[in-house]
């Protein structure tokens, strides 16, 4: 908390909008002589990072009116919240991008209202799109079988997609490190966004599956055809 001798001009109650109110704490701030910003160069929330463009200033001040920190930049719209602390208080402000930009990021522009449009483009002048989309993995549902080898625990699983993935323990959940050769799994992988190559696999689960002979193909293929022109004529 910043304590100062603020001029009358200064007084809160002349700050109703929340730029002014802005204004009103750097201020307050300069009047301490003590900064209350906090730089920002990334985002991360969890695992995922956001760099930015170009580092801004996030203003972090204790309210003493709400009892309560609040971390807010010029740039962008939203305020971090904290009755406990200036960290939390960030890490709520960092909160909101994450999900606002996960919300926009998954619309095509046609899909956005006016105010989403006019918000996305302020994250995409801040957000550094292009690192974001080459160095964020891609998570991806994939089926494969496992197999031993030539060793005495899971060595390779063989992916739908004819692709071999030889196992890394130390990249695969622990428990995959137990299942038996010819097990069919389940499994959400990481890939690398550029290149594709698998980086980690980040859960898996036994399912039962095996895949269809050609003659039972050909059947279901016949079957289908059939079913779509019972379907017309019905």
């Amino acid at each position: 908390m910043i304590h100062a001798t603020v001029p009358y001009s200064l007084m809160p109650s002349q700050y109703e909008a929340e730029e002014s109110k802005l204004r009103y704490y750097e201020e307050i701030a300069s009047y301490a002589h003590s900064s209350s910003f906090y730089p920002l160069a990334e985002i991360k929330v969890g695992e995922t990072k956001y760099r930015l463009l170009s580092p801004i200033d996030a203003l972090v001040n204790y309210d003493p009116n709400e009892k309560q920190w609040e971390c807010r930049t010029r740039r962008l719209k939203y305020i971090g919240l904290s009755s406990e602390s200036r960290e939390a208080a960030i890490e709520d402000f960092n909160s909101q991008i994450h999900v606002s930009f996960q919300q926009l990021y998954s619309k095509r522009p046609f899909e956005m209202t006016k105010d989403e449009y006019v918000e996305w483009i302020k994250l995409a002048n801040t957000i550094d799109l292009l690192h974001y989309k080459t160095t964020t993995p891609l998570k991806i549902r994939e089926i494969g079988c496992v197999s031993y080898g030539k060793l005495s625990y899971p060595y390779r699983i063989k992916w739908l997609t004819d692709e071999s993935y030889i196992i890394h323990p130390a990249n695969v959940p622990a428990e995959l490190m137990s299942y038996k050769t010819g097990q069919w799994i389940e499994a959400i992988v990481e890939r690398n966004p550029v290149n594709n190559r698998l980086l980690r696999i980040s859960s898996v689960r036994k399912i039962k599956f095996r895949i269809p002979r050609p003659g039972e193909v050909q059947k279901y293929w016949d079957n289908m055809e059939k079913i779509e022109l019972d379907n017309q004529s019905g």
